[in-house]
């Protein structure tokens, strides 16, 4: 009979089995309610300090002291009356904190302590402007729990330049400043604050002698005058800068280095720098003539004082049109104009600008009229041959005044006749194309009839043969 016999290693394995499934159950297994602790490794210490309520540092006895934050940050520019707040990790001895601060320039001023772990200083006299500011907090500086500063720590702060005038507008000296323009003058530094009423800030000069207007700040660093009306022409003015002006961040003015500090210009007088009218050469019967002067004027001023006379020195009535800033009027006649008449433009001395001063001598420009409908000039000139292509040419009659509308082709006869003729004004009216098949070798002569008119009803008067 056979008999079935276990192996010894089968006999060892169970027990060993048994064994493991316990350690592994015990080792998943946790009391009901609690969570593992995760042990912290002996002598390792951390700088994360604790807080009490309100997020404040708790005094933590077994650890140094150490400045965590600055306000400003280390590097930093500031303003000469910028206060410095500092940021411990936990509650400090106050004395020694205090005792142990030192800077470079020496400092002289007054701490705030904001809480236990926190305080401000404050100097009472203004930082050097432009200065280096090192400042040290030395290693005998305590916590509440006795222990000292680990190091010595090294704060360095930049402090602000000076306030200083970057750009003046009308630049010093200037002789022939624009009346209307604004005065500006612009800073290295915001001086308004950003984002509020500009109006609330102090404006940068005022002017001598005082001139009416309205002031502003443009940007937080640019402020801007505007004269309402404008200056008087021809007057010197001085601008007088606000000393008592600081920047944003209390930075103060300085002139030191600005020639001059308080500079003058002076504004031209009122005068006319150009007349002009239409595109032809001679002004049309209907005509307008613009008038441009240096500066805004007095309306009144100039219509009492700008005449047009015609060659018996008798005034022209006129209508008048002003561009918005003044300073260009632009005239009409209330009828045509003599043909081919000289006529003189004056406007006096006595004329004034919109700040009230006087041009202060006459002026005065010649225009000639557009004179009678008669042929200037013809393209080819007569005589000369007319190149045709294919038999088709344009031959062009320029005129002296313009053409009215009208039936031109019965007013234009070509001798020997052509066929496809067509006769039409030129672009600006000032001549007409006749438009054929002309045969080649072969003299033209073209006639235009007496009744030919322009546009003010002026005509030819006797046939013209080209």
């Amino acid at each position: 009979m056979n008999t079935l016999r276990r192996s010894p290693v089968s006999i060892r394995f169970y027990p060993v089995l048994a064994v493991l499934l316990v350690v592994s159950l015990a080792c998943s297994l946790f009391p009901f309610g609690r969570r593992a602790a995760t042990p912290t490794p002996s002598g390792e210490a951390t700088s994360t300090p604790r807080l009490a309520a309100g997020g404040k540092p708790l005094a933590q006895s077994n650890l140094p002291p150490v400045l965590v934050e600055t306000d400003p940050p280390p590097g930093s520019e500031i303003s000469p009356t910028s206060p410095l707040v500092f940021f411990f990790n936990q509650p400090m001895d106050r004395p020694s904190v205090e005792a142990a601060l030192q800077g470079q320039p020496p400092l002289s001023g007054r701490f705030e302590w904001l809480d236990d772990s926190t305080v401000r200083f404050i100097s009472d006299q203004p930082f050097p402007v432009g200065a280096s500011l090192q400042l040290t907090f030395a290693t005998s500086a305590l916590a509440a729990n006795g222990q000292a500063l680990q190091e010595q720590v090294e704060l360095a702060y930049q402090v602000a330049d000076s306030l200083q005038v970057a750009e003046r507008i009308p630049a010093p000296g200037v002789s022939d400043a624009n009346p209307a323009a604004a005065v500006v003058v612009t800073f290295n530094r915001p001086v308004a604050p950003l984002g509020e009423d500009s109006a609330a800030a102090p404006a940068a000069f005022t002017l001598q002698p005082e001139a009416p207007g309205r002031g502003e700040w443009l940007n937080t660093s640019t402020y801007i005058f505007y004269p309402e009306p404008a200056l008087a022409g021809g007057v010197r003015y001085t601008v007088l800068l606000n000393q008592e002006l600081r920047s944003s961040d209390g930075v103060p003015l300085s002139l030191e280095g600005l020639q001059p500090a308080e500079w003058s210009f002076s504004t031209a007088l009122p005068a006319v720098v150009g007349v002009q009218w239409g595109e032809r050469e001679k002004l049309e019967l209907d005509g307008k003539v613009t008038v441009t002067f240096n500066q805004p004027m007095d309306r009144q001023s100039v219509e009492e004082n700008l005449r047009l006379l015609d060659d018996a020195g008798r005034s022209t009535p006129l209508r008048w049109e002003w561009n918005e800033e003044g300073s260009e009027v632009t005239l009409q006649a209330q009828a045509l104009l003599a043909r081919g008449a000289q006529y003189t433009l004056v406007v006096s001395a006595a004329a004034r600008s919109l700040g009230g001063a006087p041009m202060g001598t006459d002026t005065s420009f010649t225009i000639e009229t557009t004179p009678p409908l008669a042929v200037e000039s013809t393209s080819p000139a007569a005589g000369e041959l007319l190149n045709a292509n294919y038999g088709q040419a344009f031959y062009v009659i320029n005129l002296t005044a313009p053409l009215a509308e009208q039936d031109l082709k019965a007013l234009v006869r070509v001798e020997p006749s052509i066929s496809s003729v067509r006769v039409s004004p030129t672009y600006d009216h000032y001549g007409l194309a006749v438009e054929g098949t002309f045969q080649p070798s072969t003299t033209y002569t073209i006639t235009l009839d007496a009744a030919l008119r322009d546009r003010w009803g002026g005509t030819l008067g006797q046939a013209a043969q080209l």
